[in-house]
């Protein structure tokens, strides 16, 4: 009577325990549209087949690696059986890791490079249309957007990828650059376009985005896809930008944003600008100072990091590199620059947060009149650089 009390107490949990870990199967397939990711493990155990669960295991199924594996077989079946990789999907990512090479970067060709036979794009689908069952679709990287240009009839295979991609997949493209019939002058590479001869998925997006980011994408998104969005994030991209917890919560996309990018471009075309008038024109050598320091008496409170080493001692981070650039004039480097890293530990304000970058120099045997214009050079080379403005001087 027991052992069939046993018998029947471990059917029941097998049962349950089966139909968890069958839809916990079942949303892993349908999301990464295939069932070989959660192929049973060589050392398969209890703690395997919760971790796949995500819920306790009966108690009396723990240690029965039998049971363990019936379960994952059954749940298995199951799941294949209601939601079978489709023919359609199967050929979209390559099951391997893959690292192919471009040739050339998006916003780089132009008509000088239709007399190649094939060339290799590589990034991330701008925007997809179907114009008249002709395909267009915009890939971006670094460089800038070149437009694709396919036609159904012509290559059914390569059209049936390029009709599933969506934004923000990142593929890796290779054909032949031709010239457009209708060139597009707002773009740098509206003169030629991209007709593909294989498409090879890298990554797809298996999820709705929380926010647009291309400044194009709100014009072919669908009326679903643009008020899911706006139910996540209170404005989609072509209304206004994003709130700034939703873009903080997903820095990475919020990173490919046109405006982001242009940010980050014109930082460090100020950097460099700097470096070159002051090492190529002045004869200024760049040094870094000390992170990790000792407390000074300055304009706000420091940030400590306590001393693993010594035990009761602590570093503190620097809010100006003050003390060391004096080191240095002392020492014989009259001309001294880097773009340094500040800590102060003080209430924000519109011009100044806890962590800033800014140009530090001290030179040395220079009057105050050679001092200003060398100032006012350094302005002038960076806004007509970096910009465009030329600055007249002198700045009053």
């Amino acid at each position: 009577m027991l052992a069939t009390m046993v018998k029947q107490s471990v059917r029941i949990g097998m049962a349950r325990t089966s139909l968890k870990l069958a839809q916990r199967v079942s949303y892993a397939t349908s999301t990464s549209g295939s069932f070989s990711t959660l192929r049973l493990p060589r050392f398969f155990n209890s703690t395997r087949c919760v971790s796949l669960l995500g819920t306790p295991l009966p108690l009396n199924l723990r240690n029965n690696s039998t049971a363990l594996r019936t379960i994952y077989a059954s749940a298995s079946a199951a799941a294949a059986a209601a939601a079978p990789p489709t023919a359609a999907d199967s050929f979209l990512v390559n099951p391997t890791l893959t690292w192919p090479a471009r040739s050339h970067g998006c916003g780089t060709l132009s008509d000088n490079d239709t007399a190649q036979d094939s060339i290799t794009v590589c990034g991330w689908v701008d925007r997809h249309r179907n114009l008249g069952g002709i395909l267009f679709l915009d890939i971006r990287d670094h460089t800038g957007i070149i437009q694709v240009v396919l036609d159904p009839a012509t290559a059914p295979e390569i059209a049936a990828i390029a009709e599933k991609l969506r934004s923000e997949w990142v593929v890796a493209i290779t054909g032949k650059v031709n010239l457009r019939k209708d060139p597009n002058p707002r773009m740098p590479t509206g003169a030629v376009e991209l007709v593909p001869s294989q498409i090879q998925v890298l990554n797809a997006v298996t999820r709705p985005l929380p926010f647009l980011i291309s400044e194009n994408a709100a014009e072919n998104a669908s009326k679903k896809e643009k008020d899911q969005q706006r139910d996540e994030d209170g404005a989609t991209s072509g209304e206004s930008a994003p709130r700034e917890e939703l873009r903080l919560k997903n820095r990475v996309l919020d990173l490919r944003r046109p405006k982001m990018a242009d940010n980050l471009r014109l930082r460090h075309a100020l950097v460099r600008c700097i470096r070159r008038y002051l090492e190529d024109s002045l004869d200024f050598i760049e040094i870094e100072t000390p992170i990790l320091t000792r407390s000074t008496p300055e304009g706000a409170r420091d940030y400590l990091v306590p001393s693993r080493l010594q035990s009761g001692e602590w570093y503190a981070l620097p809010q100006s590199p003050q003390l060391f650039k004096q080191m240095l004039m002392v020492a014989g480097y009259d001309r001294y620059y880097q773009i340094a890293r500040c800590f102060r530990d003080e209430d924000l304000r519109a011009d100044r947060q806890p962590e800033f970058t800014q140009l530090d120099m001290e030179v040395a045997f220079l009057d105050d009149l050679a001092l200003q214009n060398l100032v006012e050079g350094l302005i002038t080379s960076i806004f007509k650089e970096v910009i465009g403005v030329e600055v007249v001087t002198p700045i009053p």
